[in-house]
């Protein structure tokens, strides 16, 4: 068996909605499929805004549910056959309906929880789903819908769900039990449940960690993520020209490269997978015979260290400075609570004894907030003086160096610095992880193309030449 899961700029389109149902039949022949359907591309962040908008009771969020409604009519139209395509759109009233109401609720009330949000936002999946099945209907492919979001269990943290990996194993045993060789199951990404039944989501992105879960309940043979790009590459190609497709890269590798920046596969998607050495692809679905990236746990090909540099932006850095001396322990203590209550906003927790500061990296959106906190939490110390000052700082970016071996983080280190040097770039904080694999430096966001292409020439300039050559 293989899981197969596409991202919504595979299914952006009607044309490379095709492609997904021809990429389906050709595995077909091979094994034993299951397929993982994302959103159609941009439906979901039409569907964060259409709450937005109901929510501040602008009507503005009527315009955007008639586009959602006329998109997937279109795609309906386009890709199911006069046979199943009444029954298409009835499955889909059926939803676009119970979305209406919820958004014409929410603005009337003008106020929605986390809960019901969720249960808006994971709409696109099931959307999607419905237009797939009939597609595949439709081309001659037995197909049929499970509800993953009654199937992946997880606890009630409403927009980022923590999954509880054993009741969900035993839920989707149970509902492969008799899954038969010749039908395909489509299931909704991104979507889980709680043990009350309230619908959930895994986070942005989410639904590569539902096919990882659920090839490792259905012990896969292989995981495949079809997206837009020819696998995981060395560098974002929007920055760097001649970043090129790695060939292996092993599991950590992976969901570092995942938190850290690259966009191609959700972090937490290789957790599920890695403890059975199940492997993931990550294949293009524009050019489906291109061999893309396999992650592994052995994984071979890249002779050097360094796998890819990547990047974030958008990033604000919150500094408490002048901290008391005798405070320390107990103000790293209530912080890291903070940071707990806000539901993990931070990329990287930096403490300086010689400094006697905290710094905390966070994203720009959340920083507000995460400042707020702090100022509420901790008045009695910012009264009593046992923190001089709360400085913020916007219009940053992480530039991370990916996969160094860590018997040889002296040279690297030097390296880094010799560019960084040699180009007068103005480094603001270096953080790196406890192994010494992983390194990452602070940047103006100005900067961001200029250092990540330096580096990436520093270190992988030559394995791209071997490999191209």
């Amino acid at each position: 068996m293989r899981v197969l899961k596409f991202g919504g700029t595979s299914v952006g389109t009607v044309e490379s909605f095709r492609n997904v149902v021809q990429i389906i039949s050709q595995k077909l022949k091979e094994d034993k499929i299951v397929v993982v359907i994302s959103a159609l591309a941009k439906v979901t962040d039409q569907l964060i805004n259409s709450v937005e908008y109901a929510g501040q009771r602008n009507p503005e969020y009527k315009k955007i549910f008639a586009e959602i409604k006329s998109q997937h009519y279109e795609f309906v139209h386009e890709l199911v056959s006069e046979e199943f395509q009444n029954d298409a759109k009835s499955k889909i009233d059926l939803i676009l309906n119970e979305l209406e109401l919820k958004l014409e609720s929410i603005f009337f009330l003008q106020e929605y929880s986390a809960r019901v949000s969720d249960s808006i936002i994971s709409s696109g999946e099931r959307l999607s789903q419905i237009i797939l099945t009939s597609a595949l209907n439709s081309a001659g492919i037995k197909s049929k819908i499970i509800d993953a979001g009654k199937l992946i269990r997880t606890n009630d943290n409403f927009g980022q769900a923590e999954v509880d990996y054993d009741a969900t194993d035993k839920l989707l045993a149970k509902a492969f039990r008799d899954s038969k060789r010749d039908c395909v199951e489509v299931l909704n990404g991104f979507t889980g449940s709680t043990a009350k039944g309230e619908p959930t989501t895994l986070g942005r992105s989410g639904s590569d960690y539902t096919a990882t879960i659920v090839g490792s309940a259905l012990n896969a043979n292989v995981i495949e993520i079809w997206t837009d790009v020819d696998g995981i590459l060395t560098a974002d190609p929007r920055l760097v020209s001649d970043a090129i497709p790695l060939k292996t890269l092993s599991y950590q590798d992976a969901a570092e490269l995942a938190f850290l920046g690259a966009k191609v596969i959700f972090p937490k998607a290789m957790e599920p997978v890695k403890f059975k050495n199940i492997p993931v692809l990550v294949l293009n679905t524009f050019q489906p015979a291109f061999e893309g990236t396999l992650i592994n746990n052995e994984p071979e090909g890249n002779p050097y260290s360094i796998k890819s540099v990547t990047h974030m932006e958008d990033l604000s850095l919150i500094t408490l400075s002048n901290l008391a001396l005798d405070s320390d322990t107990h103000l790293l203590e209530r912080i890291v609570r903070i940071l707990k209550h806000q539901k993990w906003p931070s990329i990287f927790f930096n403490y300086s004894i010689s400094q006697r500061s905290i710094s905390v990296l966070t994203q720009t959106k959340k920083s507000i907030g995460l400042i707020d906190e702090i100022r509420d939490k901790l008045k009695n110390e910012l009264d009593d003086r046992q923190i001089g000052n709360i400085n913020l700082r916007n219009s940053l970016c992480l530039v991370s160096i990916i996969g160094n071996n860590s018997d040889n983080q002296i040279e690297t280190m030097n390296k880094i610095f010799r560019t960084i040097e040699a180009n007068h770039f103005k480094n603001i904080l270096f953080f790196s992880c406890s192994e010494g694999r992983n390194h990452s430096f602070l940047f103006a966001e100005t900067e961001a193309e200029k250092v990540v292409g330096a580096i990436h020439s520093t270190f992988l300039n030559e394995f791209i030449n071997t490999n191209v050559a």
